[in-house]
């Protein structure tokens, strides 16, 4: 199995923190802490990817999450239904759709919008993440 060959060149260690040496969520669950193990997921090549790691090492998430901000290109929502189903077929949560409750009546702009794209091209900014550092 690849995963068994990356363990055994040391690529991949699953009892040390995923990114640093650092206590990460995940190694905190394997020692029996109950805080809640919520993957995002953008469904993506690194968020699937991420996915079947955790499989690998027997990770199991309470839930996965995929923030759905509108403007994906139609194969990613295509894609969710194959991955809704390789995740049940694991015994992994199915991936929950979040999406923003857009009400166009409280949107102060006379062109209205139903994505974040539409939205920062409507007021002319970058989403609030962009701000950051």
């Amino acid at each position: 199995m690849l995963f068994d060959k990356l363990q055994e060149a040391g690529l991949i260690k699953p009892d040390a923190g995923l990114f640093d040496e650092t206590p990460d969520e995940i190694a905190l669950r394997r020692k029996g802490s109950g805080h809640l193990f919520i993957a995002s997921c953008g469904l993506g090549l690194n968020s699937v990817a991420g996915l079947a790691l955790l499989r690998a090492w027997n990770d199991v998430p309470d839930a996965i999450l995929f923030a759905d901000t509108g403007g994906e290109k139609s194969a990613t929502y295509k894609y969710l239904p194959l991955l809704n189903d390789w995740l049940g077929s694991v015994g992994f949560p199915l991936v929950t759709t979040v999406k923003r409750d857009v009400k166009h009546e409280r949107q102060k702009h006379a062109e209205k919008y139903d994505t974040l794209e539409k939205e920062c091209l409507v007021k002319k900014c970058l989403p609030s993440i962009a701000y950051y550092h």
